[in-house]
């Protein structure tokens, strides 16, 4: 099996486990240690570790000190949710049957279509921070970056992530596949400036 397929399903079950329960005390007590834990050291975090561990497939577990790329991919997915989801009655989590794809390049697009600020001097600065988030050197600038642009997005916008996709993006990236993936983000984020709110997506 392909190992972003694998991570795709792996993500995906993780993820409509998460939203279909987000209202339980159980899973509001997951979500909040999964926020919790973004930056802390392992013993700061080991029930989050404790979930993604129960929760992805046996084979795909590491056996070294630190986290493989498959588990860091998974915990880092389940936090941005966890940040995104927070707060928020309705699910965050983009669903559409005839589309069952979205990339996050086209989730953040939304973000260029906010009129803008008429008092601030830098009309740019989404696009600057979506620029330096793709250009980011290594996986932990990428994930500071990731943060940043959910919780822009968050307070902005209704929009939905697909954050099954978002797991083979970041899966590529960790394995070096930086290029393919930072010009499939950035396709979409600027191809979709003009999309209008009610068009089906494409």
């Amino acid at each position: 099996m392909k190992r972003e397929s694998n991570i795709y399903g792996v993500c995906l079950n993780i993820i409509n486990y998460l939203d279909k329960t987000k209202d339980e005390p159980a899973t509001k007590a997951k979500l909040a240690n999964l926020r919790n834990s973004i930056n802390k050291d392992i013993s700061y975090n080991i029930e989050s570790l404790a979930f993604v561990f129960s929760m992805i497939p046996e084979d795909c577990l590491g056996t070294y000190k630190q986290l493989n790329y498959f588990e860091d991919t998974i915990l880092t997915v389940l936090q941005l949710y966890a940040i995104y989801q927070q707060g928020k009655d309705e699910s965050v989590v983009y669903r559409n049957d005839e589309f069952p794809y979205k990339t996050f390049g086209k989730s953040l697009s939304t973000l260029r279509q906010i009129p803008k600020d008429k008092n601030t001097n830098d009309n740019n600065a989404v696009d600057q921070r979506f620029n330096a988030m793709v250009t980011s050197a290594d996986f932990e600038e990428l994930k500071h970056h990731l943060r940043q642009m959910i919780k822009l997005l968050k307070s902005k916008s209704k929009e939905t992530i697909d954050f099954a996709s978002l797991s083979i993006d970041l899966y590529d990236f960790r394995f070096g596949d930086k290029d393919p993936v930072r010009i499939k983000w950035s396709r979409d984020y600027y191809r979709y400036s003009a999309h209008k709110k009610g068009d089906k997506d494409e």
